[in-house]
Protein backbone atom coordinates (compact mmCIF):
# COMPACT_ATOMS: atom_id res chain seq x y z
CA UNK A 1 0.00 0.00 0.00
CA UNK A 2 1.59 3.57 -1.08
CA UNK A 3 0.88 6.30 1.52
CA UNK A 4 0.16 9.32 -0.63
CA UNK A 5 -1.33 11.58 2.31
CA UNK A 6 0.55 13.11 5.22
CA UNK A 7 -1.19 14.38 8.27
CA UNK A 8 0.66 16.78 10.87
CA UNK A 9 -1.25 16.88 14.26
CA UNK A 10 -0.19 19.25 17.41
CA UNK A 11 -0.69 17.27 20.61
CA UNK A 12 0.03 17.63 24.50
CA UNK A 13 3.33 16.71 26.14
CA UNK A 14 0.91 14.40 27.60
CA UNK A 15 -1.03 13.00 24.93
CA UNK A 16 2.34 12.45 23.50
CA UNK A 17 3.71 10.76 26.37
CA UNK A 18 0.52 8.45 26.18
CA UNK A 19 0.83 7.46 22.82
CA UNK A 20 4.46 6.67 23.12
CA UNK A 21 3.82 4.82 25.99
CA UNK A 22 1.51 2.34 24.49
CA UNK A 23 3.36 2.11 21.26
CA UNK A 24 6.57 0.75 23.50
CA UNK A 25 3.84 -1.17 25.17
CA UNK A 26 3.00 -2.78 22.04
CA UNK A 27 6.18 -3.29 19.54
CA UNK A 28 4.57 -0.75 16.93
CA UNK A 29 5.52 2.77 16.03
CA UNK A 30 3.66 5.44 16.64
CA UNK A 31 2.34 6.00 13.46
CA UNK A 32 1.25 2.14 13.46
CA UNK A 33 -0.96 2.76 16.43
CA UNK A 34 -2.43 5.78 14.95
CA UNK A 35 -3.23 3.57 11.65
CA UNK A 36 -5.00 0.70 13.29
CA UNK A 37 -7.20 3.59 15.50
CA UNK A 38 -7.90 4.76 12.27
CA UNK A 39 -8.51 1.42 10.65
CA UNK A 40 -11.01 0.86 13.29
CA UNK A 41 -13.09 3.66 13.48
CA UNK A 42 -16.68 3.11 11.80
CA UNK A 43 -17.44 3.39 8.38
CA UNK A 44 -13.30 2.89 8.16
CA UNK A 45 -14.50 -0.91 6.01
CA UNK A 46 -11.30 -2.18 3.61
Amino acid sequence: MTREKRLNIRVTDEEWDQLKAYAEKKGLSMAEVIRFYISSLPGADR
